[in-house]
């Protein structure tokens, strides 16, 4: 009987550590499985990459047209040399011009432009498509949000293609501008020259070098070139010298001019219609021991 009361009591005593155990075992695993839903939680959250807005390919290749209509491209030879402001236009979205300059060196010139942001760090003065194997122009850091290049320009008022990099996009991509001439200030670009209309011919009074187009006679003697352009109020004369000292007078026009000097070749000063339209003259020589008046056709062109 004693026996048996042992057995019952060590029956029950198992049963409440079995069933202890099993509490355990479902806390602990309930704590588990909190845990690990914790942790594919936090890992979700980590493996999120924000990704911030920024141009679509369709947005970083789109090119807008920015054709100047009506206007007359300019190349430098047209210009003085110098430094000016000027406006440029830009065909992308994505290569923003905030200022620029025009720097004029002989007969080139090129575009020194400030662009906004920094995404683009170099440029290429060709195709996107032969960038890679081409020699870069490496934008300067300005420091306050804008980068400079200098792109070389044939003329103004002319779409001119070149390539930038982007950094975002690790890629070329095909870029335009275009430098407005109505931008300039007027002492940038030379005096035109109208022929056959010395009236519009928009000259400022002062002298000039211009080459001489000379023909007739015996070629034994002619005008020496450049010879000088006078301008004063819209009126055109020209300085030239003979390559003989000879010449005693001219006629122009049905005009006589007397020979200003004839010490190291004879010097006439007479008056012009245009500047690049042929002038008939007649020179009087006594270089064969009498007077002789030989035509000749003169025209002057500014160097």
């Amino acid at each position: 009987m004693e026996k048996m009361k042992f057995y019952k009591i060590i029956g029950i005593v198992l049963c409440l550590c079995l069933a202890a155990g099993s509490l355990a075992g479902c806390t602990q695993g309930g704590a588990n499985t909190g845990t690990n839903g914790n942790a594919a939680n936090a890992s979700n959250s980590a493996g999120i990459v924000k990704v911030q807005d920024g141009p679509t390919e369709e947005e970083m290749t789109r090119l807008a047209d920015i054709t100047l209509a009506g206007a007359e491209a300019i190349p430098a030879d047209k210009l003085n040399e110098g430094k000016y402001d000027i406006t440029v236009k830009s065909g992308s979205e994505q290569f923003k011009v905030k200022s620029a300059k025009l720097i004029v060196v002989g007969n080139a010139m090129q575009l020194l432009m400030n662009v906004e942001g920094s995404d683009c760090s170099r440029i290429f003065a060709g195709k996107a498509s032969d960038a890679a194997s081409g020699t870069a122009i490496i934008g300067e850091d300005n420091g306050d949000g804008t980068v400079s290049f200098r792109l070389p320009l044939k003329s103004l008022n002319e779409v001119t293609g070149f390539a930038a990099y982007s950094e975002a996009m690790g890629k070329w991509y095909d870029r335009t501008v275009v430098a407005d001439s109505a931008s300039l200030d007027a002492a940038a670009v030379k005096p035109a020259v109208v022929a056959n209309d010395p009236q519009s011919q928009n000259i400022q009074d002062g002298d000039y070098s211009v080459s001489v187009d000379f023909s007739g006679g015996t070629g034994k003697a002619k005008i020496t070139s450049p010879a000088t352009l006078h301008v004063s109020g819209g009126a055109l004369s020209v300085t030239v010298v003979w390559s003989s000292k000879n010449y005693d007078y001219m006629i122009v026009g049905g005009n006589k001019y007397l020979a200003e000097s004839t010490e190291n070749g004879s010097v006439f000063t007479f008056p012009i219609p245009a500047l690049d339209t042929p002038v008939n003259v007649i020179g009087d020589t006594t270089a064969m021991g009498s007077s002789h008046e030989i035509e000749y056709t003169v025209s002057f062109s500014l160097n």
